[in-house]
């Protein structure tokens, strides 16, 4: 394994901003459309639209682009452009994918679930946009992935600020 150790005032490696890399990190892995095979699930951090594409996984390990999903779905009701405006300074959406077998057992599918919620900026970058998150749940219906779940967790006074899941046996 080859590590980079940045100089101080390094900000990038490559093409890719430093700053920007908590966003380039979200993906899993699951039979979402039941065929016995896992696709994969992987967030991209595009600068003005970010979205989670899913891959078929080729026996010889080689990547087909599939469905897209693009992330300002989870756009919170009083903010219709939550996740589709151009963002700057590396202060992309948090991201947090996971893989559930939520009806697996009547489906025979895999659901895919998306977290997501603005970053917090000193700056104040996004106080024009709501900052509730969203915690969604995606199954394939035979004709691609449909969302048929959406909450912004939030509960009044308060709202949970990066959530994330994980499946477990309870």
């Amino acid at each position: 394994t080859d590590y980079i150790k940045l100089k101080e005032n390094d900000k990038s490696i490559g093409s890719i901003d430093v700053r920007a890399a908590q966003g380039l990190t979200a993906l899993t892995a699951g039979d979402y459309d039941g065929d016995g095979a896992d696709e994969l699930a992987v967030y991209v951090p595009d600068f003005y639209e970010p979205y989670i594409r899913l891959y078929d996984v080729g026996e010889d390990g080689g990547l087909t682009p599939g469905a897209k999903i693009e992330l300002n779905e989870l756009a919170a009701p009083n903010d219709p452009f939550q996740y589709r405006f151009g963002f700057k300074n590396g202060n992309l959406p948090i991201v947090n994918l996971t893989t559930a077998g939520l009806s697996r057992g009547v489906t025979g599918k895999d659901s895919l679930v998306i977290s997501a919620c603005l970053p917090r900026s000193e700056d104040k970058t996004y106080t024009a946009h709501s900052q509730l998150p969203a915690f969604a749940v995606y199954e394939n219906d035979g004709n691609g992935m449909k969302q048929v779940f959406l909450d912004h967790l939030d509960y009044g006074d308060y709202y949970l600020r990066f959530p994330a899941a994980v499946e477990a046996d309870v």
